[in-house]
């Protein structure tokens, strides 16, 4: 019996572990934050003064019962960084949606909300939102009291502040990592996720260069290079059933080119438009399209302005169009011609995995993407690299493909089928599956996994 409360006072409280039936560590912790920096056991507090002072010792409502173990059916946490409509939390959507299908159990952690809920909702067993005030730590130790996760999935680096301590409270975490080194260099707990997570995944080899060039240990630790497949996206119910904008769009250009994303600096949407320019320069006998879809955030709106005030001074404002986001991409896919990733930096862009998908050129910058990496490695879709940032080479490259159609075709044959021989996201989560159950831990001082290599193209 000694033994018994030595270990729960020494290690049982810290791991969130119950010593009885009325009183739970984690909870207790969280809804009295008076009690930081105690000392003792909380245990202690409560038997002393919590019942006295009517504390509440463990939760009553329904939703915080701790689940039931089921072998037959693993629980996954999966931690996102927000609820948003953009990429990395569609990515979590489709991750979370296959391991349900797969018989896992599966809860959600979101350190942010956004219009995505009620879909992660309707697909996870719970989804557990952080209040603003909310002690990262506490929580974790209670949705791991609760969920009892035979492991947990952080996507992307902004969800170190909460997966820093998932490992320390034993729980096996695989990381997914979407972003580049530099500008994550100062995310809280990053550092140490790297390091101490056991499991990385990268989408390409340049984002793992990139991480490691900032993070040391990413280099001296076993990895994984394995990029996404196509994500399924959520349907809008406040979005138009059908968007008619690409296709009259279409009709009134000879060849149109399309880009997505937020309008932010680092899309690139800038250089989108000198790229216009350089088209409009190339071929002045015809009248190439350029149309950007894409939410636009409050901060940017200095940014906006002057998109598009650079239209307008270089004379392509009849050329240029601004599109809101849309869930009807497939639609804007069959109007256009060919797809301009302008980014300076984008790991893995699902925009671009739909539109290889669909049968488009992609226009890319070398040293800017995964997308241009993998491209590069290919013989047949190289020519659609252009040198980093050089909007004038990628305007000349698309007013070749506007005059010789055939070559477009061509292209976009050969982008499509090398989209399906990459991107694959039942293999993509059974890998991350396999990962987060696999027995034991990894070797750190391992040399990182080669990135796989796509099948060789036909002739």
């Amino acid at each position: 019996m000694a033994d018994a409360i030595s270990h729960y006072v020494e290690f049982g409280e810290r791991m969130g572990l119950s010593p009885w039936k009325d009183f739970d560590p984690f909870h207790y912790a969280r809804q009295y934050p008076d009690l930081e920096g105690y000392g003792r056991p909380l245990l202690l507090h409560y038997l002393r003064h919590g019942l006295r002072e009517g504390r509440q010792g463990r939760p009553d409502q329904a939703q915080w019962v701790a689940w039931a173990d089921d072998p037959d059916r693993p629980t996954v946490l999966v931690v996102v960084h927000e609820l948003t409509r953009t990429g990395a939390p569609i990515l979590a959507w489709n991750i979370v949606r296959r391991l349900k299908a797969d018989g896992r159990r599966v809860a959600v952690v979101a350190l942010r909300g956004g219009d995505l809920l009620e879909d992660f909702r309707a697909e996870a067993d719970e989804v557990v939102e952080v209040a603003a005030d909310e002690k990262l730590d506490v929580l974790a130790g209670s949705v791991i009291g609760r969920c009892r996760p035979g492991y947990a999935i952080c996507n992307g680096a902004s969800t170190a502040p909460f997966g820093q301590y998932l490992e320390r409270l034993g729980v096996r975490t695989v990381g997914l990592i979407h972003e580049f080194g530099f500008p994550t260099m100062h995310t809280p707990g990053l550092a140490a996720c790297l390091s101490g997570w056991s499991d990385v995944i990268f989408p390409a080899e340049i984002v793992r260069r990139s991480m490691a060039d900032c993070f040391p240990d990413v280099a001296l630790r076993r990895t994984q290079v394995l990029p996404q497949g196509k994500c399924v996206v959520p349907g809008n119910p406040a979005a138009r059933l059908v968007d008619t904008a690409p296709v009259s769009l279409r009709k009134s250009y000879d060849y149109l080119v399309v880009g997505a994303g937020t309008v932010d600096y680092r899309k690139g949407v800038d250089l989108f438009l000198a790229a216009a320019s350089a088209v409009a320069a190339a071929a002045p006998d015809l009248t190439v399209g350029f149309l950007w879809i894409g939410r636009r955030r409050a901060e940017d709106g200095i940014y906006l302005s002057m998109i598009e005030e650079q239209a307008r001074r270089a004379g392509i404002a009849d050329r240029f169009d601004l599109m809101e986001a849309t869930e009807h991409l497939e639609a804007v896919y069959g109007a256009a011609d060919a797809f301009f990733l302008s980014s300076r930096l984008d790991p893995m862009p699902n925009v671009c995995i739909d539109a290889g998908f669909a049968g488009l050129p992609v226009i890319c910058f070398a040293d800017a993407s995964g997308t241009a990496e993998l491209f590069a490695a290919s013989e047949q879709c190289r020519e659609l690299v252009v040198p980093h940032c050089d909007a004038h080479a990628a305007g000349t490259l698309i007013a070749g493909l506007a005059r010789d159609r055939q070559r477009s075709r061509r292209l976009g044959n050969c982008v499509q089928n090398l989209s399906r021989r990459s991107f694959d996201m039942d293999r993509y989560v059974r890998a991350i599956d396999a990962a987060g159950l696999a027995a034991g831990q990894p070797q750190p001082l391992a040399e990182p996994a080669a990135q796989p290599q796509p099948e060789p193209e036909p002739a």
